[in-house]
């Protein structure tokens, strides 16, 4: 019987199986740097939404309360506020106002990666927003007729 392996052959199968187990690694690595990658965008999404909500909960807060002042003052009063509202997943975005009353829908709208968020909120005073304003710093200016929201 004769050996059918020669020294130099099992250089080449510890060499083939060193390629093999490397190969198998840097797939295993690279799977894993792909699921972490969804897992991270997926959590930011979720605190832009959460985000978003809140600020959109505390502007809708505002305009109520505005609304609840202005109504107090009576019809022929001014009421102007200025409403400072955090960023957003360090970003900026837009505010829209639609809807007839009492019942007005806020949607907040992050300019980098579109997400939207609409929150009702009531106001027995008429709500204008002519345009998508700007988030950050608003005023809430109620001229005799009705309350607009304005950039700052």
């Amino acid at each position: 019987m004769s050996n059918r392996f020669t020294q130099s052959d099992r250089a080449v199968s510890s060499t083939v199986n060193y390629i093999q187990v490397l190969g198998i690694a840097t797939l295993l690595i690279s799977g894993l740097v792909f699921v972490a990658a969804d897992v991270v965008t997926d959590q930011h999404d979720r605190a832009t939404t959460e985000g978003l909500t809140i600020v959109g909960t505390q502007l809708a807060a505002e305009l109520e309360a505005t609304d609840v002042l202005v109504r107090s003052a009576g019809t022929d009063g001014y009421v102007e506020r200025t409403v400072d509202l955090p960023t957003v997943s360090g970003g900026s975005y837009s505010v829209a106002i639609s809807g007839t009353g009492p019942v007005y829908n806020l949607t907040l709208t992050t300019t980098e990666s579109g997400h939207s968020v609409t929150i009702p909120f009531v106001s027995n005073t008429t709500v204008d927003a002519p345009t998508p304003v700007e988030g950050e710093t608003l005023r809430l200016v109620y001229n005799g007729s009705s309350m607009e929201v304005r950039d700052d």
